[in-house]
């Protein structure tokens, strides 16, 4: 059984929503973390690691072939799948802190972890602390590859903004579910929501990010890379080493004793850059043909009905401030999804041929 966490409180000054932390040391015995064979849970792992040496993580593992390497970089891996909701509930239980970076869209496996957590409360221990990562879905807009400049943007120090969250949009029946938790008190929330992220992860298992890795398989299958409409739609972006980063902050935030401020002031953006889906995709599109993936070097539009189901470049807009994220003196110095795409796509076009051969298409 995993034990309690013995906390000891830092040094903290609040000067209206921002929060200074100096000379910060907890101590965390127990971390439950699930996606630590993917693309951005395999780094929050190794961050947690670095983080909090002496802590028992517990990662649950959906591949057997993969439960070795978990154990290589010091957790322990727990055979499992995400429908294994008994399971997840009762190591949750256990758990100082669940981090949840496997899943954006299960509500019923985040249930489960939150039944968990809740029956900590129950038993008489200390009340759980749960970090969910989330997704920029949650604000894409239904415009069709063109860029509205009247258009809203959204800002994690606007509550009102969170609270608009409904169980209608991507990702929103999920976030529903944890910000009510954290109301009602039995479970202290943090979501993290990214923009698209970028760069090579630090990971045990997956280094790559599923944006690439998705655009490549749908450009190999169609001949070439595409976006939507006129792609003058924007979107924000975020490196992985950034957004472990913020994850540091968050963590060590949560750590520092109750929140006084509702679940709504607990929903932090991550995004520090922005591009255009068109100027992109005509950088991926000549990095692919050179490599061999598709018949041209130039990017082709397509409709947006064409590009419904596939993974082509994304046809909405996603316009995010990270004003609470940047309060927690969150200070991104990653270079920019351009200048790391042709490192991005070399590793991601490397992963994906190791895994499963890409048939190169020759003009």
């Amino acid at each position: 059984m995993l034990s309690c966490c013995s906390r000891r409180k830092p040094s903290i000054s609040i000067q209206g929503d921002r929060k200074e932390m100096s000379n910060l040391s907890v101590v965390m015995s127990s971390v439950f973390l699930l996606g630590a064979t993917g693309y951005i849970g395999g780094s929050l792992l190794i961050q947690l690691r670095k983080s909090h040496p002496g802590a028992k993580i517990t990662a649950l593992v959906r591949s057997p072939a993969d439960l070795p390497v978990i154990c290589e970089v010091g957790a322990i891996p727990l055979e499992g799948t995400f429908s294994d909701y008994d399971k997840i509930a009762e190591c949750a239980s256990h758990a100082d802190m669940v981090v949840n970076a496997g899943s954006s869209d299960n509500k019923d496996m985040i249930l489960a972890v939150l039944r968990g957590l809740k029956g900590r409360k129950e038993a008489g221990r200390d009340i759980g602390i749960f970090i969910h990562v989330s997704g920029s879905s949650v604000f894409l807009d239904d415009a069709e590859g063109w860029f509205d400049p009247e258009g809203r943007v959204w800002n994690d120090s606007n509550e009102e903004d969170i609270k608009s969250i409904g169980d209608s949009v991507v990702h929103g029946p999920v976030d529903v579910a944890i910000l009510k938790a954290g109301e009602d008190g039995y479970v202290y929330t943090y979501i993290m929501c990214p923009a698209l992220v970028y760069g090579v992860g630090s990971g045990p298992v997956a280094k790559d990010t599923n944006f690439y890795r998705n655009l490549l398989k749908a450009s190999v299958q169609s001949g070439v890379a595409t976006y939507v409409g006129e792609g003058s739609n924007v979107n924000g972006s975020v490196h992985i080493s950034d957004f472990v980063l913020l994850f540091g902050l968050i963590s060590e935030l949560s750590l520092a004793g109750p929140p006084n401020n509702s679940a709504y002031a607990r929903y932090f953006f991550a995004t520090s850059g922005k591009f255009a889906a068109k100027p992109l995709v005509s950088q991926i599109a000549r990095l692919f043909y050179e490599k061999g993936f598709t018949i041209s070097p130039e990017p082709q539009s397509v409709t947006f009905e064409e590009a419904k189901g596939k993974n082509y470049m994304r046809a909405g807009n996603t316009r995010m401030q990270a004003d609470r994220s940047f309060a927690l003196s969150w200070k991104p110095v990653q270079p920019t999804c351009f200048d790391t795409l042709e490192t991005d796509i070399e590793s991601v076009s490397k992963t994906i041929s190791k895994a499963s051969p890409l048939q190169e298409c020759k003009p």
